[in-house]
């Protein structure tokens, strides 16, 4: 099934935003994700909770 262009446009703007708070937050995004798509599937498809949100002196 083929995806619209708004529909590929919708996505890229989710993941931008989830690239760009992680980073605003301290994280490294690639990892970040990895691990928790990771940690979904192996405990039965639940979301683990958000990332904390560090202090800027952690940043």
């Amino acid at each position: 099934m083929a995806e619209s262009s708004s529909t590929r446009a919708r996505i890229e703007a989710i993941q931008i935003t989830l690239y760009r708070t992680l980073k605003l937050r301290g994280y490294e995004p690639i990892e970040t994700i990895v691990s928790t798509l990771r940690r979904y599937i192996t405990d039965n498809f639940t979301l683990p909770p958000l990332p904390p949100v560090n202090s800027p002196s952690e940043v």
